[in-house]
């Protein structure tokens, strides 16, 4: 009965913490493995683009998405893994929180 008990407790003390984590914003990782920062996702904002829609550079840093959104280059970062990764609100156009780019030229 005791361990019962103390079983029941510890579910208890994980599900606890578990919902005080709901409105914390955690980075999330890339299928790559590295972590998308906190400030460009709300754990579910972040994700590779498609080839088909690959931003263009523009002069002075910003950036061209398909949707003819400008990404300023404030928003802009390296990525890690050498590919485009695109944060922003699916539903809402022209809410780009981040835009990672792989190195260019070299």
């Amino acid at each position: 009965m005791e361990t019962a008990r103390g079983f029941l407790a510890v579910v208890a003390l994980v599900a606890a913490f578990l919902l005080t984590l709901r409105g914390v914003a955690l980075p999330h990782q890339a299928a790559s493995g590295w972590q998308y920062p906190p400030e460009c996702c709300s754990n579910q904002d972040c994700k590779p683009m498609a080839d088909a829609h690959i931003p263009k550079p523009l002069p002075g840093g910003d950036w061209l998405l398909t949707t003819g959104e400008v990404v300023p280059r404030s928003k802009v970062k390296w990525s890690p893994d050498g590919h485009y990764h695109l944060c922003k609100l699916e539903w809402e156009p022209f809410t780009t929180y981040c835009l990672f780019v792989p190195p260019q030229g070299s």
